[in-house]
C-alpha cells in the first residue's frame, strides 16, 4: 500500500528510514511555509509543533519562509538540510529500549524565547512567533526569512 493511500497519512520518517519523501513536495505550488510543509501529517507523519520548531532550527530556515522564495539550487541544498535535520530529530525523539527520550534536553530552541542562540558565533535572541494559532521558535540571525 502506498503511503496516504487509505489513511491520508504519509509514513513517518522513523519507520521508513531514507524514504521520506520531502523531495516530492511540489515547491511554490501547496505550501505557502516551510513549517506548514513539516505539519502537513500528509507530508510526513508525526511531526509536530515542537519538532518543527527545532528542525527547522537545525536547517536555518525561517518558520514563515515561503518555498516559492528559493531557487532551484538554493532550494535542493536546503530540502537535503531539512530532510537529514527531520531524520536526526526524530531519530532522537524515539525512546530507545522503553527509556524515556532525552531530547527535551537538547532543544535548541522550543521554550527558550529571549535567550541566545546556542550555534556559535550567532549571538542572536531566540523569538517566539504565534503562527497559525501555535507558537514557533526560532532565532531571526540564523533564520533569515
Amino acid at each position: 500500500m502506498h503511503a496516504g493511500q487509505s489513511t491520508g497519512l504519509a509514513f513517518g520518517p522513523a519507520r521508513c528510514p531514507g524514504q521520506v519523501g520531502l523531495h516530492d513536495v511540489p515547491l511554490g505550488t501547496c505550501v505557502p511555509a516551510f513549517r506548514a510543509t513539516l505539519l502537513d501529517q500528509k507530508v510526513i507523519a508525526g511531526i509536530g509543533n515542537i519538532y518543527a520548531s527545532e528542525i527547522l532550527y537545525r536547517s536555518k530556515i525561517h518558520p514563515l519562509h515561503s518555498t516559492r522564495l528559493l531557487s532551484s539550487k538554493r532550494a535542493k541544498e536546503q530540502l537535503g538540510l531539512l530532510l537529514r535535520s527531520t531524520v536526526e530529530i526524530l531519530e532522537n525523539a524515539v525512546y530507545p529500549l522503553g527509556e524515556p527520550a532525552t531530547l527535551r534536553d537538547e532543544f535548541r530552541v522550543y521554550e527558550k524565547e529571549g535567550t541566545s542562540c546556542s550555534r556559535r558565533g550567532c549571538g542572536g535572541k531566540i523569538r517566539r512567533q504565534a503562527q497559525n494559532g501555535r507558537s514557533s521558535y526560532f532565532c531571526p540571525r540564523c533564520q533569515k526569512r
